[in-house]
């Protein structure tokens, strides 16, 4: 099962829509969260048949920081990870 949110966040006075994406799986190992943002990094898990090329979230990641905004990921209580995406709101220009 996945679970998908947004809000809409004040960070420093400015605004931010956050998305936070869940999954129930095992997780990631704690060392590997640091990592998982790199191109073709892969966390060995023995079950090759469903091995991508560890390319998703270093993608995900270049495209959210060219829109200045922010991706973590942390292992969420009771099993699973949460990936938190921040991005800012510009305001429409004064005319």
């Amino acid at each position: 099962m996945v679970e998908i949110s947004s809000a809409v966040t004040i960070l420093e006075g400015k605004s931010n829509a956050q998305i936070t994406v869940r999954d129930h799986g095992r997780g990631v190992p704690e060392e590997a969260l640091s990592l998982i943002f790199k191109p073709f990094y892969k966390i060995a898990d023995g079950d090759e048949r469903h091995a991508g090329a560890g390319l998703g979230l270093a993608i995900s990641e270049a495209a959210i920081r060219l829109h200045k905004g922010a991706i973590t990921a942390r292992n969420a209580d009771g099993g699973g990870l949460i990936i938190a995406i921040v991005l800012p709101i510009d305001s429409p220009a004064a005319s």
